[in-house]
């Protein structure tokens, strides 16, 4: 388009909008919830286990099912278990990211500090924490959505949609899908690499602004 004389490559409008997941807040759980909701079913579960080993000697509720109960138990263990892993490998990234980020801070105090012969002003960074913290959450159900602050006040499960408009003609240029919270695109190609879920999101977002 550039070489048509249609796009003059020069000053970017670049901007950002949450689009909604197809999920609710209330569906996300925290790394430490997940842990107390473990214990009290991994409880449960020993507890139904006693009934079962005693069932001939003591009188099981009417309308019990144990096999069933421990069924129902055991699969929520498996639900939880799958989202703690899933919390723990995003707080691996995160860490990976802010370790490097922390060690790039490092290398250029000390270039510093060897440049003028003094000892940096301010506090050193500290190392980033390992592993998840308590809020580290995900959502049951769209884990590749994001709580993200929306306009208006408040939260929600959401996914950051970002365009790139030239500035003279008015243009889509770009456009692209993040879980990152601010609203600075990255202006970043179109998203084939990103979740289905956030390519579907974005293109009908960019199809009502006529960019896709």
């Amino acid at each position: 388009m550039a070489r048509r004389g249609v796009l003059k490559l020069g000053t970017f409008a670049l901007d950002g909008t949450k689009i909604h997941a197809n999920a609710r807040r209330h569906s996300a759980l925290s790394h430490e919830c997940a842990g107390k909701i473990e214990a009290q079913l991994q409880a449960e579960v020993a507890e139904l286990m006693a009934k079962a080993e005693a069932a001939d000697q003591v009188d099981v509720p009417d309308g019990m099912s144990i096999p069933d109960e421990l069924a129902r138990r055991e699969l929520r263990l498996a639900e939880i278990a799958r989202a703690r892993a899933i919390i723990a490998a995003r707080a691996k990234e995160r860490h990976a990211r802010e370790q490097a980020e922390y060690e790039a801070k490092i290398t250029a105090r000390a270039a510093r500090a060897a440049a003028t012969g003094k000892k940096p002003r301010g506090r050193p960074p500290e190392p980033p924490a390992e592993g998840p913290g308590p809020t580290g959450q995900v959502n049951l159900t769209d884990e590749e959505s994001r709580i993200m602050p929306v306009p208006g006040g408040g939260f929600e499960q959401c996914y950051n949609a970002q365009a790139a408009v030239t500035a003279g003609s008015l243009l889509g240029v770009a456009n692209n899908v993040v879980q990152a919270t601010p609203a600075a695109p990255s202006a970043a190609s179109p998203s084939a690499s990103h979740p289905p879920r956030c390519r579907r999101a974005i293109r009908r977002r960019l199809r009502r602004w006529r960019i896709a």
